[in-house]
């Protein structure tokens, strides 16, 4: 199954809910709804589930959201189920051997469809058609109740039939558009919804629909369009906002985005998930507690959305508040155990933590509920490295890709475990490929620099790293870097230049790049400089590493030695690292 298919999901939900397995269709309908907000299916078909199940608060929050994505599902029905779309009046021929009329059957079965008894709803339809097999909104209805049930291609037979019989009615043609939308028909779909609006100009739903569409299809200018256009029909229409406030997101405006999702709020305070999506738009232009601040209320107004407690650990764990993190996402998984998700960010966050065994459980689990999350394997392959599980790590790194080959991330990632196996050639080839796939991938061009350093091509790994601060020119680390490849460039001008550059940035560094410094005035020639430093800094010990500054400088006069760079006062600066320091 598509990992990305909503409506696949949905029709999952339908067939595990049929078979009386509530749990497992909350949530795959919670997943759908993950993939498309905008499925008012989802929403009504979790909120029959719930009522099922006896969670009639969380029923009637999804019911309401379901009729207000889509006003034709409004009070746990479409319009065409409501009695103005009924059958006409005076239809009241008898079935044989029964008091019950054409009525009778039509009302029950839209009881039983509110209730989830799809089965009995259409049996019901099925009757009312025997007694009348014209009547259009029999055949509508029960297009409905199929629907609901999965079964889109049934429900579209009985929309033509419904259309055949009265081909002026743009209801119809709107819910046939659902249907063939939730297929994955989006362009049968548009026409379809085109008709609607030829039929009747100011249906707004029909634009709103047909914008869902065209988003569905990549066409956010177009989608958008069409929400103008519905909201200009109606300015108190919610979800033509909120529907407006994704298509703005997907295109990065999250300006744009966070004023719709404002005015959605403003229409209705209550609107959840309104208030989770300006959270993500506040995140991503960095306002995480502007972000949590609006996940809390979605929370507070859906306890049992697990999105948003997900949502919420996102925001956590940026501002480097694991452990709430963690709660969140253990919150999430409570609430959906089968969140795939859900495992993956708690991952990520243990992986943080330093729980590299955790992490990869929880990869475990997120690839077990979607085998084709690329991104879980990518983070597993990554923990796996860092275990040392080199072998491992590129079996996860192969299957990353092997699913999404646009994956920069996972070519990278690979890269660097090469260069740990000491294949230098086919670390460069995936260095490479992230690379083509980001040109702007500093990180990338860092590490393939440092295998250029390794394989003795400095001027290589001086473009590579020039390319990398281009990027990142606040990176105090590869200024270091870079004064480092001119040192064995034999460019000390150029290296000292640099090492100034990463002291102003990495101040906390300042032990490890004064070795390059006193390295750069040595071979250009400035002793006095150059000694200065190396004896002020004799017996420092170097950030994170458990060598004194003078270790650190003997170990790379080694290494400049065998590369056939030397100087001749460096022996004069040996002897002075190695004398013993005199105590006054």
């Amino acid at each position: 199954m598509d990992p990305k298919n909503a409506s696949a999901f949905n029709s999952r939900g339908i067939i595990k809910k049929s078979k009386g397995d509530l749990d497992g269709a909350i949530s795959d309908f919670n997943s759908a709804i993950e993939i498309n907000p905008k499925l008012a299916l989802a929403y009504k078909n979790r909120g029959e589930a719930k009522q099922v199940k006896g969670d009639a608060a969380g029923a009637k929050a999804d019911l309401k959201r379901a009729g207000e994505l889509d006003p034709q599902l409004r009070d746990e029905e479409s319009s065409a189920d409501s009695s103005d779309r009924g059958i006409a009046k005076g239809k009241e021929k008898q079935s044989p051997g029964s008091a019950k009329t054409i009525e009778d059957f039509f009302n029950r079965a839209i009881a039983k469809k509110a209730a989830g008894d799809f089965d009995g709803a259409i049996a019901d339809y099925d009757r009312a058609i025997q007694l009348d097999p014209k009547e259009a909104a029999i055949y509508n209805n029960r297009g409905l109740a199929k629907q609901a049930k999965g079964d889109l291609d049934a429900a579209i037979v009985d929309f033509n039939r419904a259309i055949q019989l009265n081909p002026k009615d743009a209801a119809i043609y709107n819910n046939r558009g659902l249907a063939k939308q939730a297929k994955g028909d989006l362009d049968a779909a548009i026409v379809d919804f085109n008709r609607a609006i030829q039929l009747n100009p100011k249906d707004a739903v029909a634009y709103s629909n047909r914008g869902n569409t065209k988003g569905d299809k990549g066409d956010l200018d177009g989608a958008i369009a069409d929400y103008n256009r519905a909201i200009r029909l109606d300015s108190k229409y919610a979800v033509a906002y909120y529907s407006r406030g994704l298509a703005k997101k997907q295109k990065n405006d999250l300006d744009g985005a966070i004023a719709d999702y404002n005015r959605v709020i403003e229409l209705d305070p209550k609107f959840a998930k309104a208030y989770c999506d300006r959270g993500v738009a506040k995140r991503r232009k960095g306002d995480l507690d502007g972000a949590i601040s609006d996940y809390n209320r979605t929370v507070e107004l859906d306890p049992k959305y697990a999105i948003g407690y997900n949502n919420r650990g996102n925001a956590n764990d940026e501002k480097g508040d694991l452990d709430g993190a963690i709660a969140d996402y253990n919150r999430a998984i409570e609430l959906d155990p089968k969140y795939a998700t859900a495992y993956f960010n708690r991952g990520n966050a243990k992986n943080e933590k330093g729980d590299l065994g955790g992490a990869i459980a929880d990869y475990n689990r997120g690839i077990e509920l979607n085998p084709k999350y690329a991104d879980a394997y990518n983070n597993r392959g990554a923990v796996k490295g860092i275990k040392g599980d080199v072998d491992g790590a590129i079996a996860d790194y192969n299957h990353a890709i092997e699913l999404n080959p646009k994956n920069a991330d996972a070519y990278y990632g690979r890269g660097l475990v090469k260069k740990h196996k000491s294949d230098l050639d086919g670390a460069i080839a995936d260095y490479n490929r992230a690379i083509e796939l980001d040109p702007t991938y500093a990180l990338a061009y860092s590490n393939r620099a440092d295998v250029y350093a390794t394989k003795k091509d400095y001027g290589a790994a001086v473009n590579d790293i020039r390319r990398a601060i281009e990027f990142e020119p606040k990176n105090g680390d590869y200024y270091l870097s870079l004064a480092w490849y001119q040192l064995f460039n034999r460019k000390p001008h150029e290296a000292i230049a640099a090492s100034l550059k990463a002291l102003q940035l990495s101040p906390n560094d300042a032990v490890v790049i004064k070795t390059n410094l006193a390295h750069g005035y040595l071979f250009d020639n400035q002793f006095d400089k150059a000694k200065t430093i190396y004896l002020e800094n004799k017996d420092a010990k170097l950030h994170d590493d458990e060598r004194t500054f003078s270790q650190a400088a003997l170990d790379d006069f080694k290494e400049f030695q065998d590369a056939g760079i030397t100087h001749p006062d460096m022996e004069k600066i040996k002897v002075l690292l190695t004398a013993k320091t005199q105590t006054p």
